[in-house]
């Protein structure tokens, strides 16, 4: 009686650590595609962030009578093109709905997408794909820039955030004296490298000058202009700033004699000027991802 009642239990405990493995099987192959489907997600939704920013600056680069989602549409292409692709890991990426607000000043942006996951072990259940949406929510606006620094010579300016060259002019620069003008951005080391943004205006008069491991080229003094004055980065295809975080002006005299830096722009340029307030330099183009309720 004790043996048929041993071999009962040895086989009910068989079965039970059969039943328990499967299901720690099923657990663990839900648990790896309900994680690959979560990474996957976050990925998406940096993509949708990224793509509300470009198109609202693009947008916003654009007339007002041209901000529509029409303009749009060649953009929309090319990204569900460029994400669909099985390199990319997603299926059938599409821009599902894509909508304006107050168009004309400081344009909105809604952009909604859907894009199919693969699954890695479900697709033998019977689930291949996994469909995921994401929103994203952005607008375009102007911003000042802060004054960091000056000294009797010159002013110094930073962005909050880094500024990419877009359609149109990128910022604007109020003074009321003449001026040189420098866009910048920091280096891995710290030091913050200058190109002449000047060659975007025109200018009243140039002088030529050598910066330190550069060629020399005209530098340009941008003449006054009290209603101020937009300076795109990318006007020239031989001086391209990509993108940029710090603006440096220089007060000048276009009208007299200049002494150009002997060395790159931090090392002070020794002409003077008159004294008027301080410049206000603005970000044109700057976009920013916002809520939901302030769409």
């Amino acid at each position: 009686m004790k043996k048929v009642l041993s071999k009962k239990l040895k086989g009910n405990m068989v079965v039970m650590i059969i039943i328990f493995m499967l299901t720690f099987l099923v657990f663990c192959i839900c648990a790896i595609d309900a994680g690959h489907t979560v990474t996957a997600r976050y990925k998406v939704q940096k993509i949708t962030e990224t793509l509300a920013l470009y198109m609202t600056s693009y947008l916003n680069s654009k007339p007002a009578e041209e901000r529509t989602e029409a303009v749009l549409e060649p953009l929309k292409e090319r990204f569900e093109s460029l994400y669909s692709g099985t390199l990319s890991g997603y299926y059938n990426f599409k821009i599902t709905d894509i909508k304006l607000k107050n168009e004309t000043v400081e344009p909105r942006l809604k952009i909604t997408v859907e894009a199919n996951i693969p699954t890695i072990f479900l697709k033998y259940a019977g689930i291949g794909v996994i469909k995921i949406m994401q929103v994203s929510y952005a607008k375009a606006q102007t911003s000042d820039m802060t004054l960091i620094g000056s000294d009797t010579n010159s002013y110094t300016f930073e962005s909050d955030d880094i500024i990419t060259d877009k359609n149109g002019d990128d910022i604007n620069v109020k003074y009321e004296g003449d001026y040189f003008i420098f866009a910048g951005i920091k280096g891995h080391d710290g030091e913050i490298f200058w190109s002449d943004l000047s060659y975007a205006a025109d200018v009243k008069k140039e002088i030529t000058l050598t910066l330190e491991g550069d060629e020399a080229y005209s530098l340009g003094c941008v003449g006054k202009d009290k209603d101020g004055r937009g300076f795109d980065f990318s006007k020239s295809d031989d001086k391209t700033i990509g993108f940029i975080k710090y603006v440096k002006i220089y007060k000048a005299d276009c009208s007299d004699d200049l002494t150009p830096p002997e060395d790159v722009p931090d090392s002070g340029i020794k002409v003077g000027g008159e004294t008027f307030t301080a410049p206000e330099v603005r970000v044109l183009n700057s976009v920013k991802l916002i809520k939901r309720s302030e769409f």
